[in-house]
């Protein structure tokens, strides 16, 4: 049986679904065979198979929406371990030109589907629904009320399958061997290389060597912060980009995944390949900073360092009521220094408060005091030997400082801070929502020490 760890390997086009099923989204895959492997549950999207085959693969409860399968060999091998389709779903398919050979269709789904057989009949065709089925290509576009009438209609256009001769069966034998061969030998392990945004083990891939996990591509924009999207057309369509969610062209390889420069290109095989381009130790994520397993979170704290509102207590209530007492006896913070505590129950091993000014015009020494914020607990971090940090958007919150403003401060500090020494090896810029993600990213793809 195939997992999807294997397939991630070696084909570089699949994403772990829910409830372990394989989700395949938009790819072009060429010259790939599945024969034999167990893919039930699959969901596969608008895919495009050229010279694919299924031949013995278990296809139960799979669906396949929008694919191209022109030509997909779907047989089951006389005397193999057999395929079965039961429950699988095809829903505004093209299915001209495939090969059904002995299949059993049982319970399979047909919907807005071109409908053409190669050749081979397959069985049980008595227990599937054709709905709405396209049958000009078999020169009678009438209404047929049952699958079977379908199929009789669809057999009468393209003739009976012909006998296997003596060389077919050697051919399918020989077949059955390597397989069964393949299957007895023990899996190799696997070898992996860090991703450089995330640093998850991801499988080694020595054509691409700083390839990013595709976990991490949740953000891609521009320089702009204006999300892209890439898609690969298969070898003669090729590369092209366009802005999320319009027709309008991005004509351009260079793209920021989470603030991060990359270069986005075709892979070899298929898809799209995402590779760092540039210094991968300051970066941003939209999401919830008590959740993140690093070193140290940073926490803008109030001068008292008991807890408030917005993130200062979101993180005392994750920490939990240790965090408090610990914070009782630190006396205090002034604006613009930092203190450094545990984190308790939260995922980060340690939480260095900081205390922000409150925004009051802007002519009050409020952009000196955020700038040394990020500096001092950045000094406290290469103190302690932390690889990994955190930051909210210190600040931005009760204090209202304007969001542009804070996130230039913060970028700029963090920025000209890194080159002092080795660590912290990541940063994390940690934004809550679309605006503040995007304006950290514009920032982070202007300036010139961030990337």
């Amino acid at each position: 049986m195939i997992s999807a760890a294997e397939l991630e390997a070696h084909r570089g086009w699949v994403e772990r679904g829910g409830e372990g099923r394989l989700v395949v989204r938009d790819r072009v895959i060429v010259g790939q065979s599945f024969a034999g492997h167990t893919l039930a549950g699959a969901i596969v999207e608008r895919g495009r198979f050229d010279d694919v085959s299924f031949g013995d693969a278990v296809l139960d409860d799979a669906v396949f929406t929008d694919c191209d399968l022109r030509g997909a060999d779907f047989a089951v091998i006389p005397l193999g371990p057999g395929g079965t389709t039961a429950r699988t779903r095809f829903e505004r398919c093209d299915l001209r030109g495939t090969i059904w050979i002995d299949r059993s269709l049982a319970s399979a789904v047909f919907v807005d589907c071109k409908l053409q057989f190669a050749r081979g009949r397959p069985r049980d065709v008595d227990a599937i629904e054709v709905t709405r089925p396209d049958l000009s290509i078999a020169g009678d576009g009438s209404q047929i009320a049952t699958a079977s009438e379908v199929l009789d209609k669809l057999w009468q256009a393209t003739g009976p399958a012909p006998p296997l001769d003596a060389e077919d069966k050697r051919v399918l034998r020989d077949m059955l061997k390597r397989q069964w061969t393949q299957r007895q030998q023990p899996a190799k392990p696997r070898e992996t290389q860090p991703c450089p945004l995330c640093d998850r083990p991801v499988p080694k891939n020595p054509r691409y060597p700083r390839y990013v996990f595709g976990d991490c591509l949740d953000l891609v924009t521009d320089r702009r912060g204006r999300r892209v999207e890439f898609a690969n057309e298969g070898f003669s369509g090729g590369f092209v980009g366009n802005y999320a969610g319009t027709d309008e062209p991005y004509d351009d390889h260079e793209c920021f995944v989470r603030g991060v420069r990359c270069r986005a290109d075709e892979a070899k095989f298929g898809g799209i390949v995402y590779e760092l381009d540039g210094d991968a130790r300051l970066q941003v994520i939209d999401g919830d900073i008590t959740t993140l397993a690093v070193d140290a979170i940073v926490n803008a704290a109030n001068r008292s360092l008991l807890g408030g509102g917005g993130v200062d207590g979101a993180i005392h209530l994750a920490a939990g009521p240790e965090l408090l007492d610990e914070c009782r006896a630190l006396g205090g913070c002034e604006v613009g220094d930092a203190k450094i505590t545990r984190g308790y129950q939260l995922p980060a091993t340690w939480v260095i408060h900081t205390v922000g000014p409150r925004w009051s015009g802007g002519d009050r020494g409020e952009e000196a005091s955020l700038a040394r914020c990020y500096r001092r607990s950045l000094a406290i971090a290469r103190e302690r030997g932390l690889a990994t940090v955190a930051f909210p958007l210190i600040s931005t919150g009760a204090f209202g400082y304007p969001l542009d403003q804070a996130v230039r401060v913060a970028v700029t500090a963090i920025a000209n801070a890194l080159p002092e020494g080795p660590l912290p090896r990541r940063v994390t810029l940690c934004a809550f929502g679309d605006d503040a993600t995007r304006a950290v990213v514009t920032q982070l793809a202007a300036h010139p020490r961030a990337i």
